[in-house]
């Protein structure tokens, strides 16, 4: 009963610090005597998954196979047909080990990652507002012995706590949308950005885009949202956005657009270019950002594969990380980056995953478009603007 009591002491601490929710995982693997375990976000219906936290999961043996299977969630779906959910359930309870074992995804992606047994604590599914589901998996590779009831009783027992802080945690309006940190970082990029949520709602301008809104290129910030002078340019714009934010269609899915604003007062127009920014993840603190929007000067716009300092500083990658990034980019196998940089390609492959974790990706054409957009710059702003810039005017509020 203790060790319960401290599932539920460690949940609710999670709900102002997310720091913590690393922890419950923690703690809810060594009390169901687990090997591995993940916090997650399951491909439900149209959604797209992703991973808040992981524990002791090592995906380097399946690297080419996550994009066929990590968008496949067998047992949720299963427990979700017989009624089980939101509740807590074990794998072989909606997939019995006999059937489960003539599948590809048991061969080809859980046998290879020593992944045998499940204990799934399912707290929410998807909400009409984009807010994805919320799962705790726990498991124990083919050593290990099938979970019984006592584990499920102290999944049970902790279950309605810990639903209860998830909910906190998604559904209450935060007082501070953004990490200070991450608007320190835009507010020192020369390019113009906005960061967008649910419903096009403006979260944040960066120094450059504010200093643009007040230089008479034909888009202003009012009431939380963008807004373009001409009315069929605005419709664009939010158009736009709309396809961007829309988390009923995967991320992969969700190209980049572009919608050309024109000057109010006759100058060289804006481009817009609209971004979706992967991974909704709340429990990591970035869960409102759903894309970006980078202004850039029509007339001087560039876009290249040239540098990579951005990119590093914003996701925390090391110089040895961002090497083996830039490599990727170029098209480079794990055996050239290997020989390259005289490694074993091993060592080469827990780099990658340590560098597509970091970025949020799941493929190395994620890594391509991250860098294309850091790499784009408006380096035309006027003398008038980059002073403006440099006064660093109010923020918008959040």
């Amino acid at each position: 009963m203790r060790l319960v009591e401290g599932l539920i002491e460690t949940a609710y601490a999670s709900v102002y610090d997310p720091s913590r929710w690393k922890d419950l995982l923690s703690q809810f693997i060594a009390v169901t005597g687990s090997d591995m375990g993940a916090l997650h976000a399951p491909p439900l219906g149209a959604y797209t998954p992703f991973l808040f936290i992981t524990e002791n999961i090592d995906p380097t043996p399946v690297l080419d196979k996550v994009h066929i299977y990590g968008r496949q969630a067998p047992f949720a779906e299963r427990a979700i047909a017989m009624g089980l959910v939101p509740g807590v359930f074990a794998n072989a309870d909606v997939y019995p080990y006999e059937e489960l074992h003539e599948t590809d995804y048991y061969r080809e992606y859980m046998h290879p990652m020593d992944v045998e047994h499940g204990l799934q604590s399912i707290y929410r599914l998807n909400a009409d507002d984009g807010t994805p589901a919320v799962v705790m998996t726990v498991n124990r590779g083919r050593r290990g012995d099938p979970f019984n009831d006592d584990d499920k009783a102290v999944a049970r027992a902790a279950f309605p706590h810990v639903r209860r802080a998830v909910g906190l945690m998604l559904d209450l309006q935060p007082t501070k949308m953004i990490d200070p940190a991450i608007e320190g970082a835009l507010d020192g990029f020369d390019t113009a950005c906005c960061l967008i949520g649910a419903g096009s709602r403006l979260l944040f301008a960066n120094a450059a885009a504010r200093a643009l809104f007040g230089a008479g290129v034909g888009l202003s910030a009012r009431e939380d949202r963008l807004n373009a002078r001409d009315p069929t340019t605005d419709s664009e714009l939010h158009a736009a956005i709309a396809r961007a934010t829309d988390t009923q269609v995967a991320w992969s899915q969700r190209a980049p657009s572009e919608v050309v604003i024109r000057s109010a007062a006759g100058g060289a127009p804006v481009v817009a270019i609209v971004v979706p920014l992967g991974h909704e993840n709340a429990f990591l603190n970035v869960g409102p950002i759903r894309a970006a929007v980078y202004l850039v000067d029509a007339s001087v716009r560039q876009l290249g594969l040239g540098e990579l300092t951005r990119l590093r500083s914003v996701y925390g990658l090391t110089d040895a990380e961002a090497a083996i990034t830039s490599r990727l980019i170029e098209g480079q196998s794990v055996k050239q980056i290997a020989d390259t940089r005289g490694t074993s390609e091993q060592t080469v492959r827990t780099q990658i995953k340590l560098i597509l974790e970091k970025t949020q990706s799941t493929r190395q054409v994620d890594l391509l478009r991250l860098q294309r957009l850091f790499a784009a710059r408006p380096d035309g702003l006027s003398a008038e603007q980059r002073s403006a810039t440099r006064r660093s005017p109010p923020r918008l509020k959040s």
